[in-house]
């Protein structure tokens, strides 16, 4: 049994999961994997606290230019909007922001890189998350904007996938 441990920096936006090659030869037999690394976007997410105004301002300025995904699906169980918070806090690291409607939720975060901007700082790309749910027709919507496109594939892929319930 060998284990191998891997720590990772991400350098750029990704939306899909990177690529780890194994090769060895024992009594030998070479064998040579590819695998996916487990690191979905929300391995590199901070919380973002934001209020719902400032909120708004920033969703309404990330319109267009491939910054948006968006994808509709039924559930197979019922719509627990507190479960759905805590898969966005606890398990997505996205701060959750307050809004008065029970059936939508508002969430941002940013992306964080190891790649450095010309000023020496690393590169950071924000997002911002609307969820609507439907209970009546076991049905979500979501929506997410990021300034880079590849951030928005990625964390629509891993929200869907963590609300499959």
């Amino acid at each position: 049994t060998l284990q191998h441990q891997i720590q990772a920096e991400c350098m750029q936006p990704y939306d899909v999961a990177p690529e780890y090659n194994i090769a060895f030869t024992t009594a030998g037999t070479r064998y040579k994997y590819q695998l996916r690394l487990p690191t979905v976007a929300s391995c590199f997410m901070e919380p973002k606290p934001l209020e719902l105004e400032e909120f708004t301002r920033h969703w309404k300025a990330l319109e267009g230019q491939n910054r948006e995904q968006q994808v509709v699906w039924n559930t197979t169980s019922a719509i627990d909007m507190e479960k759905v918070k805590s898969v966005f806090s606890n398990g997505l690291k996205l701060a959750i922001i307050n809004n008065a409607q029970p059936n939508q939720l508002f969430a941002a975060g940013t992306f964080r890189t190891g790649a450095l901007s010309p000023q020496g700082s690393k590169i950071s790309v924000g997002s911002l998350i609307r969820l609507e749910a439907n209970p009546q027709a076991s049905a979500f919507r979501l929506t997410v904007r990021s300034v880079h496109g590849k951030v928005s594939v990625a964390l629509k892929n891993v929200i869907k996938a963590q609300l499959q319930f």
